[in-house]
């Protein structure tokens, strides 16, 4: 994952995913923002978009 936010930093491209909520914490400790409200992935569970800053 650091070597993908490296890769992105020298471009102009976001990177976003949808985080299970368990993994949140991970996601802000590596620099992502939350975006909007969390939602349901049937079968998976509740996420959240995450997008990197």
């Amino acid at each position: 994952m650091k070597a993908c936010l490296e890769i992105s930093g020298q471009a102009t491209t976001d990177i976003w995913c949808n985080a299970r909520l368990a993994a949140i914490p991970l996601y802000k400790r590596l620099g992502f923002e939350e975006v909007g409200q969390p939602f349901d992935i049937p079968g998976i569970g509740p996420h959240l978009v995450m997008r990197s800053k």
